[in-house]
Parts: C-alpha cells; sequence; structure tokens
C-alpha cells in the first residue's frame, strides 16, 4: 500500500509539472517591441537564417501574396532555467490549412525547439513543452 501511494504522489506531481494552467501571452508581430525582436535575431534557426528574419520574410511573402495573415509571438520560459524562449504563432488564410496553423516553440537560443499545426490561440504552455489543443503533451526536442 505504501508503494502504490508514493506511485501515485510521484505520478500526480509529474503531471501537475507537465500540465500547467498558464496561457501564452501571444503579441502580433506589428507590436512586439524592438526589445524582443532584437532577441529574436540573436535565434539562429539554421546557419543563414534568425528567428527574426524567417518572421519578417514570412510577414513580406504574406503581404505580397495578398492572404490574410497574422503573426504572433510570446515570450515564455518553458524549460524552467530562468530565461525567456519564444513561441511563434502564424494564422490566416496564407499561413494556415484544413488541420490548423504553425506553431513554433525555441527555447535555449533555439537548441531546444518544437513545432506543431494546431490552433495557436488553443495550445497552452507546459513544462519542457506545450498541451494542443487536443490535450497532448508535444516535448521540446535539442536541435543543435
Amino acid at each position: 500500500m505504501k508503494k502504490y501511494l508514493i506511485a501515485m504522489a510521484l505520478m500526480l506531481f509529474a503531471l501537475a509539472n507537465q500540465a500547467q494552467t498558464k496561457k501564452f501571452n501571444w503579441i502580433s508581430w506589428h507590436k512586439v517591441s524592438p526589445e524582443v525582436k532584437s532577441k529574436l535575431k540573436a535565434i539562429k534557426i539554421n546557419k543563414t537564417e534568425t528567428l527574426y528574419s524567417s518572421i519578417a520574410e514570412a510577414v513580406t511573402d504574406a503581404k505580397a501574396m495578398g492572404g490574410t495573415y497574422n503573426v504572433m509571438v510570446a515570450e515564455i520560459d518553458l524549460d524552467g532555467d530562468g530565461l525567456m524562449g519564444y513561441a511563434v504563432g502564424y494564422s490566416g488564410s496564407y499561413f494556415c490549412g484544413s488541420s490548423g496553423c504553425p506553431i513554433e516553440v525555441y527555447e535555449k537560443n533555439g537548441t531546444k525547439t518544437l513545432s506543431v499545426t494546431d490552433m495557436w490561440s488553443d495550445v497552452k504552455p507546459a513544462k519542457n513543452g506545450i498541451i494542443t489543443s487536443q490535450g497532448r503533451f508535444v516535448a521540446l526536442k535539442t536541435s543543435k
């Protein structure tokens, strides 16, 4: 019985840490502060591109194509290291399809990432990942 109670307590503790009740504080790209945009310029998403340049290019492409679009950015510390990570949610006819819209998360200066297709307004932050609109946990992965 004692082992059972200990196992249950550990499982509840893990679930409590995984499924936080916080929400992303999404800010429209056009309202993101210069300070945050500067931080996004430091996050390399590949050898030649930063997170900032990727978002700016997506906005330019969406404008040129004439589709509806919105890019949202949220600062959040998902891995608990005390440093802010960044979530980027894309929406509108230019970015989204029948399964939802792209959402990307970058922690540890871009070395821990995740990418899903969902409704950015419905995903929730969790320790070391996110909870999708269907309640599925998606973990950050080390990418570099």
